[in-house]
């Protein structure tokens, strides 16, 4: 496998094509971290994929705007983390004369707004917001089931609700 290979063989490979005998192309390198940080910055690799969503880092993200400069070809994954898409635990608050009861801002944290936005799911809001990276040239998800592939394919076609693009940035903020 790819990641058995030290990063030096695959540099090699990709200065010299003919050591592998026409069977690789193009080379690529995933994952995230230090070490696929230097391979992206080394030039040797054509393509990249990475982790991008949207609590995605500057580190991530310079990763990915590096890779872009360098014409790389870079796939985007885990779009929709688990910790965003399941429900907050929703404490209920007692009713009072000036607060309703139900959940507070505090209980639903940062990203509460993925589970009220109508008519969307947080998994499709985190997918959309993925498909706005001009540099992706695709997004991998994990679908076990035809129901969720088949309400996921239709996000591209979605437009993003107003306002969501402020409300992600504050939350990244907060």
């Amino acid at each position: 496998s790819a990641a058995s290979i030290p990063l030096a063989t695959h540099a090699l490979l990709a200065e010299h094509p003919e050591l592998s005998g026409g069977l690789a192309l193009q080379i690529g390198i995933s994952g995230a971290g230090a070490l696929v940080d230097q391979a992206v910055t080394s030039g040797a690799f054509d393509a990249l994929s990475s982790p991008f969503n949207l609590t995605s880092g500057w580190n991530i993200r310079r990763r990915i705007r590096d890779a872009a400069q360098l014409n790389m070809s870079i796939t985007g994954f885990d779009a929709f983390p688990p910790e965003l898409c399941r429900p907050p635990a929703q404490a209920q608050a007692k009713a009072s004369l000036f607060r309703r009861s139900g959940p507070t801002a505090a209980s639903v944290g940062a990203y509460g707004f993925l589970h009220e936005t109508r008519n969307w799911e947080a998994d499709e809001l985190c997918l959309a917001y993925a498909l706005t990276e001009p540099s992706l040239a695709c997004i991998q998800i994990e679908a076990h089931r035809p129901e969720v592939i088949e309400r996921l394919s239709a996000v591209p076609d979605r437009e993003l609700p107003t306002g969501l693009a402020a409300q992600i940035e504050m939350a990244r903020i907060d």
